[in-house]
């Protein structure tokens, strides 16, 4: 009988890669420097607009726009507000053209300068890749002259990249006339994710933070903060409420207009923000793969492989207020403590522990001060926080931990030394991993001796199953049932096999 394996190309979608490409933003205002006493505080906002990908590159192109506050000359608190694009290019050799990627900037550090005619700024930005696409493998799944040992395993397979945008417009009245914002920032968390029919629902709260300076003699910086749910459904046609999924979120666009009423000393603040989320949904799929195979004419050799599958669990997300002392690079000396922005926190660790995980990490902020004169003062603050997050995984499972930080506090507490807060939400993007084996190939090293003998009586080995028995022996499994009706598996070894062989 001619032997002739046959193979087949099982597709796995999901993510293949991902990897970080660090760029500096320059921004150079049109602000003369003579104008400007003290920058108080630079905050940017980035978004990629635009990304593709061809085999091996992926370019991609985006916006970020400066939010500069500072202090003029003559004691004013101003803003500017400048948008400068950037681009780049990434090289990935797994990636191919029609996969679908997902790229998002964080904003690691902000500089300023005023050294020249004009204040300059500029900003260092992690633009975060992550690609997905199919992931193939090709195993041997049967052939002419050849008997296998088939499974059955399951798979958790994606559906793919899904993206999709959410518009959320919120209007809220303060209690005073509003002259100028001089800062602003929203801040979305994604709390529960879930399928529904045909789309992935994310629920999740967005954190509007002003700094406002109030109109009149006051002058009074006051920040206000509102939270706002949101729960956006993202299109994905093959979803149903059996599936899983996770989702990230990210700020797409954010403006605010403020409509003043002088007559009345109030204000209506109305927020225009554009979420932009990433999900994908996963199924369990089963898949029928060999373990072995084997010739009843020809000796053969068996080449094995693996492939790790990746099972994404339930995303949670949990909260805590993060406090901590933090000690100043110089003394203050009658100034007072108005209120904190930018805040920021950033994990230095994750271990597992038996009931959950436990992070370290670590809390910035920027505090804004205030003379009795009515000038200000903007000074970094950082301080360590720990945190113990309720989610038992597996012993096998990896997981990412994604800090957000937002509605700060600051405390003087001495001329060198403050108490810094933040309300800092953890999330967990857990997945456990399974090693697949498959037969890869399937290579002859020769033809097999003939047996002559019609009829053969062996005794198996004890503990022995048909699949082993059956390839010990050259014969079909089906065959070895069919002429041992009585026999029951495992084996102990004191049966005795019957084998015969039509001439």
């Amino acid at each position: 009988m001619a032997f002739e394996p046959l193979y087949e190309r099982i597709l796995i979608k999901g993510k293949k890669e991902e990897t970080c490409d660090r760029v500096k933003v320059e921004c150079k205002t049109d602000v003369p420097t003579d104008d400007v006493d003290k920058v108080l505080n630079v905050h940017v906002s980035a978004t990629v607009t635009e990304s593709t990908a061809n085999d091996g590159e992926i370019k991609y192109g985006g916006k970020a726009v400066f939010y500069i506050c500072y202090q003029s000359a003559e004691g004013d608190v101003k803003k500017c507000e400048n948008a400068v694009d950037f681009s780049g290019e990434i090289s990935l050799d797994s990636v191919q053209a029609g996969d679908k990627i997902e790229v998002y900037p964080v904003c690691e550090k902000t500089e300023w300068d005023k050294s020249g005619l004009k204040l300059f700024a500029s900003a260092t930005l992690s633009v975060c890749l992550k690609a997905f696409g199919d992931n193939s493998v090709t195993v041997v799944s049967g052939g002419e002259g050849l008997i296998v040992n088939p499974a059955t395993t399951e798979i958790n397979k994606s559906f793919g990249l899904r993206v999709g945008n959410y518009p959320i417009e919120e209007e809220y009245e303060l209690p005073f006339p509003v002259a100028e914002v001089i800062y602003q920032r929203a801040t979305p968390t994604v709390t529960a994710v879930q399928c529904g029919v045909g789309c992935i629902i994310v629920d999740g709260t967005v954190v509007l933070s002003s700094i406002l300076l109030q109109s009149g003699d006051k002058k009074d910086i006051i920040k206000e903060t509102k939270t706002v749910a949101y729960r956006a459904e993202i299109e994905c046609e093959e979803a149903m409420p059996s599936c899983s999924a996770r989702a990230n979120v990210l700020v797409k666009s954010f403006k605010t207009d403020v409509a003043v009423d002088e007559e009345k000393g109030k204000s209506v603040v109305t927020a225009l923000i554009t979420l932009n989320f990433s999900c994908e949904a996963f199924c369990l799929e089963e898949v029928s793969l060999i373990e072995d195979a084997f010739s009843l004419t020809e000796n053969v050799k068996t080449e094995t492989a693996e492939f790790i599958g990746e099972k994404h669990c339930e995303q949670k997300s949990t909260s805590l207020r993060a406090t901590g002392k933090a000690q100043l690079s110089k003394e203050i000396e009658n100034l007072t403590p108005v209120c904190t922005c930018c805040e920021r926190a950033e994990v230095l660790s994750v271990s597992q522990t038996d009931g959950g995980l436990s992070v370290i990490g670590t809390l910035f902020v920027n505090g804004i001060y205030k003379e009795e004169t009515g000038i200000l003062h903007s000074i970094p603050c950082e301080t360590s926080f720990t945190a113990e997050i309720d989610y038992p995984l597996s012993s096998g499972a990896t997981f990412e931990v994604i800090a957000v930080a937002d509605q700060g506090a600051i405390q003087q507490l001495t001329q060198t030394e403050v108490e810094i807060s933040a309300e800092v939400i953890l999330t967990v993007y857990p997945k456990e991993k399974s090693i697949i084996k498959y037969v890869k190939d399937v290579l002859t090293t020769g033809a097999k001796p003939v047996n002559n003998a019609p009829i053969s009586v062996y005794i198996p080995l004890e503990n022995e199953e048909l699949w082993s028995l059956a390839k010990r022996l050259n014969v079909n499994p089906s065959d070895l049932v069919e002429t041992n009706k009585d026999l029951q598996f495992p084996l102990t070894g004191k049966e005795r096999i019957v084998v015969y062989r039509q001439k």
